[in-house]
Formats: C-alpha cells, sequence, structure tokens
C-alpha cells in the first residue's frame, strides 16, 4: 500500500457527481418503490399530527427506516412533492457514495485506484436503481463511506472523529441492520475515547428505541416478527439471496477481493479498517440470517457495497489489480440491459397502484379520510397513500395478528409467506381487492395470488361480497369486490364474471 497521498483536485470530483447524477436519471422513473409510499403514509400521518401510524389509532410500526419516516415527515410539513424528493435524495446519495470513496482511496491507493472506486459506483445500476427506489438504502451507503473515510483520516492523528460517530449513528437510524457494523468502530476509537465515540454515535438508535417502545410497545419493527421465518428457511433464502446480491452487485466477491488483498505480513494497516471488512461481513452475514429480501436487484446489499469498494481500491493498486478491479467494475454494469424491463415493471405496478389509489379518493368514496369505509389489498403502499382510507393489509406489514399465522412455506417469495382470511373477514372491509389490483398479460381476467386464494374461497367471503368493476382514470378498469350490504362505489358496475 502507498503512503497517503493529498486529496484530488475538485475537478474530478465533479466529473464523479455528473455520472453519478446521469445513472440516477436514467432510473428517474423507475421509483419510487411500493414500500416507500408505505413511508409516505406514515410520514403524512406524523406531520398531521395523528403520530407515526399508518391507520390512525393502529400503533404498528410497519417500517424498517426510522430516519427516512421522520425526514419525509418534514417534506410533508413543507409541502414537498415527496416522489421526486425521494428521486433526488437518491441522487444526491449517488453522489456522495461515489466522491467520498474515490477521495478516500486516491489519498490511500492512488489516483488509478480512485477513479475505479469512484466510477465503479457512480455507474452501478444497483445502486442508481435503489436510490430512485428508496426506503434509504442508498443513504445508509453513503453515510457508511463518510464513517469509514472519516474515521481511518482521524486514526491516522490519533483522534477520535465525530463526524465519523455521527454518520454511523445515521446510518443505523435509517436501516437498523447498520447496527452491526457500530461495536468495531467504537473498538477502532482511541481508548481513551472510546466511551464518547460510542455515546455519540448511540445517541440517534438508542432515542429511537426509547420512542419505539413508549409508541409501539415493541423492541423491535413489527415487520421482523412478521417476516422470520425458521432458521433454517431463513438460511436457504439468505444463502440463495447473498449469491444473486453477488451476480447482480459483486457484494460477495467484492467481500472476498478485500479480505484476501491484504498483506499477509500486516493485514490491517489500521483498527478502522478493520471494523469496516469485519463489519461488512458481519452485515451479510445478518442479511444471510434474516433471509434477504424479494425486490429486484439485491436491496440489502446497497448499503455496504460503497464500504467494500473502498476496501477493495485501497489495496488493489498494483496494474495487474487494477486491470482486475476495472474488469470487475465493467463486468457489473450487466444490469444495465433490465433497464427497460424495470420501467416496465414499475409502471406495471406502482403507476397502476396509484391510478387505484387517486380512484379511490373523496370523488369515490366521500366518507372522511381514515374513518369508517376500510380497503383490504396487499399492496398498502400506494393504494393506502393516495386513497387515505383505512387499510386493511393482506400481508400483515401495517397491521398486527398474522405474526403469529403459521408460514406458508409453499410460497417463494420472501415476506409473502403469512395471511389469514379470518383475520380479514373480521374487520369487514367495504372494498377487497384481490391479484394486486392488475390484470397480467393485458388479459380482463383476475388472477388471485397464493396468500389470497383462502380468502377468495372462504365460503363468508363468496357469501358477503360480489365482483364489481370500476374504470379506473389514467389506466384501465378495477375488477374488484364490494361488501354487499355496504353502498357501492361511485361509477361502478356490477361485473359479468367472477
Amino acid at each position: 500500500m502507498t503512503s497517503p497521498r493529498r486529496h484530488p483536485n475538485l475537478w474530478p470530483c465533479l466529473v464523479l457527481a455528473l455520472v453519478a447524477l446521469a445513472s440516477s436519471a436514467l432510473f428517474w422513473s423507475a421509483g419510487p418503490c411500493d414500500d416507500e409510499f408505505i413511508v409516505y403514509r406514515y410520514a403524512a400521518n406524523w406531520a398531521a399530527g395523528l403520530g407515526p401510524c399508518f391507520n390512525p389509532g393502529e400503533r404498528v410500526e410497519g417500517f424498517t427506516c426510522p430516519a427516512w419516516v421522520a425526514l419525509f415527515a418534514l417534506v410533508h410539513v413543507l409541502d414537498l412533492e415527496p416522489m421526486v424528493v425521494t428521486r433526488l435524495l437518491g441522487a444526491l446519495a449517488l453522489v456522495v457514495a461515489s466522491v467520498v470513496a474515490a477521495r478516500h482511496v486516491t489519498r490511500l491507493g492512488g489516483r488509478a485506484s480512485g477513479w475505479i472506486t469512484g466510477l465503479a459506483l457512480a455507474t452501478s445500476p444497483v445502486l442508481a436503481y435503489h436510490g430512485a427506489l428508496g426506503l434509504g438504502t442508498l443513504a445508509t451507503g453513503a453515510a457508511l463511506a463518510v464513517a469509514y473515510a472519516a474515521a481511518r483520516r482521524a486514526e491516522e492523528r490519533a483522534r477520535s472523529s465525530p463526524v465519523a460517530a455521527l454518520a454511523l449513528g445515521l446510518a443505523a437510524l435509517i436501516r437498523p441492520e447498520a447496527l452491526v457494523l457500530l461495536p468495531g468502530f467504537v473498538w477502532a476509537a482511541p481508548r481513551a475515547r472510546r466511551w464518547r465515540f460510542g455515546a455519540l454515535a448511540l445517541a440517534l438508535p438508542f432515542a429511537w428505541q426509547i420512542a419505539r417502545l413508549a409508541y409501539y410497545a415493541d423492541w423491535l419493527p413489527h415487520t421482523f416478527a412478521l417476516k422470520k421465518l425458521g432458521f433454517v428457511d431463513d438460511l436457504a433464502y439468505g444463502s440463495e439471496y447473498l449469491l444473486g446480491a453477488t451476480l447482480c452487485s459483486g457484494v460477495g466477491l467484492l467481500l472476498v477481493l478485500a479480505l484476501a488483498a491484504r498483506p499477509a505480513g500486516n493485514w490491517f494497516a489500521a483498527r478502522s479498517e478493520c471494523a469496516a471488512l469485519l463489519g461488512a461481513g458481519a452485515y451479510l452475514a445478518a442479511v444471510v440470517g434474516v433471509g434477504g429480501d424479494y425486490m429486484e436487484l439485491a436491496r440489502f446489499a446497497v448499503p455496504v457495497l460503497p464500504l467494500l469498494w473502498m476496501l477493495v481500491g485501497e489495496v488493489l493498486v498494483a496494474r495487474a489489480a487494477l486491470l482486475l478491479t476495472g474488469a470487475l467494475a465493467l463486468a457489473l454494469l450487466w444490469p444495465w440491459a433490465r433497464r427497460a424491463e424495470l420501467h416496465e415493471l414499475h409502471a406495471f405496478d406502482e403507476r397502476r397502484w396509484i391510478a387505484i389509489g387517486q380512484a379511490l379518493g373523496p370523488n369515490v368514496v366521500p366518507e372522511p379520510p381514515h374513518t369508517g369505509f376500510a380497503i383490504a389489498t396487499a399492496p398498502v403502499g400506494a393504494i393506502g397513500y393516495f386513497s387515505q382510507r383505512r387499510i386493511v393489509d393482506l400481508l400483515g406489514v401495517t397491521q398486527r395478528g398474522l405474526e403469529r399465522v403459521e408460514p406458508d412455506l409453499a410460497i417463494t417469495m420472501k415476506g409473502h409467506h403469512r395471511y389469514d382470511a379470518e383475520h380479514v373477514l373480521r374487520q369487514r372491509p367495504e372494498v377487497v381487492i384481490l391479484g394486486n389490483g392488475v390484470l397480467p398479460g393485458g388479459e380482463r381476467r383476475l388472477v388471485v395470488s397464493a396468500w389470497e386464494r383462502t380468502l377468495f374461497q372462504h365460503p363468508d367471503f363468496q357469501r358477503d361480497y360480489a365482483a364489481r368493476t370500476l374504470e379506473i382514470p389514467g389506466s384501465y378498469v378495477l375488477l374488484y369486490f364490494q361488501r354487499r350490504d355496504s353502498t357501492p362505489l361511485r361509477g361502478s358496475q356490477p361485473a359479468t364474471t367472477r
């Protein structure tokens, strides 16, 4: 490893920033994802004085990004457009991650290695895509990159970095998985200042934990209990997830390279380097332990990608190594070939759900928002946010009850294993939307999802609900089910087929 060098000039940083912004722009209309609209609804209710809840009066933490929810509560107070803010924050996070990583690697490894690292991040389709989807994953990655760069520089001066501590705390408040990196960085701080560093880093997550206990009466987010399966099942899901994440983002290979490239005689040049590398490994182990995720392009790999690229870039500085990392960066551009497909997926799902939510607003349902009238659906984000109606969550993400249901392991989509027809029918929703409200393949025939089949076939559902259709402005007709003793939606018609 070469000796530390001066920071690069500003013009390479400007180039990287422009490349990152261009990458983000190419995925601008591929997001936000439906789970981001769940954040918007929690944030909107919080900003309106109803508390951080999805359905007013129901205290359920159906999110895992508290700082993101708080930020969007401010967005609603300021009356900004949240979908635009999500994309802008994603673009900003990609700029920060790329520039910070490039400057750090240039200082420790050299200009060529810094350029490769920065460009690998700025052109990453995985990072650009998840910046548009939201949920704070890319912002967490940027915060961890800042934390490591600041901690490493402070260690060289035998100091403790408050910037690193605050960045770690912010990362853990955006995404709680980042907490696994915190103990290593506390250990890496100078012994006399560890308690200060740890207290500063833990201040934000600890404050939220107190708030969680006081408001939700839970130690962990509700989604953890809901989505947790048996150890062996989650391990199988998680191992498959890590393999897929490595194929599209290189995360597993980067971890191996970062470990293997360390000099045998002096494996770690700094304690913070050890903390970052072992913390990234612990993070990926935690991802495997919870079974991964169902979203496209490895959402759970995103927070540690900038960190791993920094760890690889600062040691692989020989010409052959630079060729290797450059080739890896080029190989990982292949998901760009899926850009059109991912845009179409967003148009098929989220844009449809936005249109449905808007169509089920006050013009069709005259009752006041959040009261009385209830919609049962699985995609609760955009439909719930735009309709402002009480939502009966078919998958239990934003409501209690399903976390105690035995999971259906025949369903292969992670996080969609628990459902209960009786739980839904007891709440007597006026409207039930099945099949995610979409008609695949341009057909006009409803395809019921696996987690909705027992509800659809339940004798009480067949007796109490009738199929109807409703025109959806800007989209195609909605086939839904109305409770027979409730007032039909304005403009709806009985369905000719069921």
